[in-house]
């Protein structure tokens, strides 16, 4: 059921398709799962001082365990909400930010200009994560960044795989990007007197 809502949350085109799901490792989530197992373990241990203190320890009690529950729940909406997506056309980069806050990046295949991951640290190699980088044309600013994903060189090769079966190459993206250069660097003005002569 979640994942139909989150389906329709990145919106899909007309004969789009969302081929490969991929989400964070349980472990970048980590710190949120100890806080939420602590706040709602802790009061349970401390549950006789804190009811022996009458009113003022039943309500720090169930505090705690509020607190608890709604960090568990926001990072469970994050985690899962929070996910890079391969559809047949694009990719969609959807991250989840507490229960209200979401953003979308949506990108082409063929604006995609460098692909590059790396894997470093004794936790990556022995979890086998690591991150993946996606720059693009005309916006070199601009990256998307993968964090704590499984097999991060799988993904790297599953994009360079996808662009080469839509025939996305360097040179075919090259020309767009050099008259954008051309574009900003002389003024939109001077570009179509240029371009109508």
């Amino acid at each position: 059921m979640l994942e139909k809502v989150l389906l329709r949350r990145i919106s899909l085109q007309e004969g789009e398709q969302a081929e490969i799901l991929i989400r964070q490792s349980l472990w970048a989530w980590s710190g949120f799962i100890f806080l939420a197992i602590f706040l709602i373990i802790a009061p349970f241990f401390f549950i006789y001082p804190l009811f022996h203190y009458g009113w003022l320890g039943v309500l720090i009690f169930f505090i705690l365990l509020f607190l608890g529950i709604i960090i568990a729940l926001n990072m469970y909406v994050s985690y899962f909400f929070t996910v890079f997506v391969m559809t047949n056309m694009r990719i969609i980069d959807f991250d989840q930010r507490g229960f209200t806050q979401n953003i979308a990046t949506q990108v082409l295949y063929n604006k995609i200009e460098d692909i590059t991951f790396e894997s470093k640290g004794l936790a990556n190699f022995l979890l086998g994560t690591g991150k993946v980088d996606i720059s693009f044309w005309g916006n070199k600013k601009m990256k998307l960044r993968l964090f704590f994903v499984k097999n991060p060189q799988s993904i790297a090769g599953e994009l360079v795989e996808r662009q080469k079966r839509l025939g996305v190459t360097k040179t075919t993206a090259q020309p767009a990007d050099l008259l954008e250069k051309i574009k900003s660097k002389i003024g939109e003005e001077s570009f179509n007197n240029l371009v109508a002569e």
